[in-house]
């Protein structure tokens, strides 16, 4: 080959490898999107009852009795007041209960059982005469029987009738406080997000006339439980 072809041919090669390996710098500008925030929503339920104001439950007692005696017609009626100050709009609310006895004089000749080792046995003579939950529109009336409705429930209530019953399983005549702690009432229709309503539970409650002498001198002390819930799952 002629040695000036050659070059030329050799000088065309290394003129392809060098732009083929080349490098550019180009132009850029970034910008940013700040002050994104994600906060989460808020289940706040506030309570209220007698003297007490709006807050975090109640300590000041709204069911009271003294001086039981089996087949008293007293009847003590007490009353809470719930609303829903958090943002989220609750699915349902359920209300239960708990409770203790305090054992009290006389522990012997006939009272010779100590009852707060066994509270069952004094609540299932705390006999439940009537249930109420309502505002000013409506109304649910609870009593052994079953369920009453007044007024017009808010839209998608009841969900299931079951719900708004309790079952009697003590083996005492009528339903009473134990039965409210194993069959808690549930699906109740939710007060409004953002304090938009108030709701109120009212309870009767008295002393069964077949309370035996096991019970005497002793105190039962109830906590009724109210809980607020986002999901029909819960």
């Amino acid at each position: 080959m002629n040695k000036r072809v050659l070059m030329s041919v050799l000088a065309i090669a290394i003129t392809l490898v060098l732009v083929g390996g080349a490098t550019f710098t180009y132009f850029q500008d970034t910008e940013t999107s700040t002050g994104n925030t994600f906060t989460a929503g808020t289940l706040d339920l506030k309570m209220q009852g007698g003297t007490q104001p709006w807050g975090d439950g109640i300590t000041e007692a709204q069911w009271t009795m003294s001086d039981m005696a089996p087949g008293s017609p007293t009847t003590e009626w007490g009353k809470v007041s719930l609303k829903n100050v958090g943002s989220i709009a609750a699915h349902h609310v359920q209300i239960g209960c708990s409770y203790t006895v305090t054992e009290g004089a006389p522990f012997g000749d006939p009272d010779n059982v100590d009852t707060s080792l066994d509270p069952d046995s004094f609540a299932k003579y705390m006999v439940i005469t009537e249930i109420k939950y309502y505002n000013t529109g409506w109304a649910i009336a609870i009593t052994e029987g079953g369920y009453s409705v007044s007024g017009t429930l808010p839209a998608g209530y009841p969900i299931a009738a079951a719900d708004w019953q309790i079952t009697n399983s003590d083996g005492v005549s009528g339903i009473s406080l134990y039965d409210l702690k194993y069959d808690p009432l549930d699906n109740l229709p939710p007060p409004p997000a953002n304090g938009l309503g108030v709701y109120d539970f009212e309870m009767a409650v008295k002393f069964h006339q077949d309370a035996g002498n096991d019970l005497q001198g002793d105190t039962f002390n109830l906590t009724v439980i109210f809980t607020l819930n986002q999901d029909s799952s819960q």
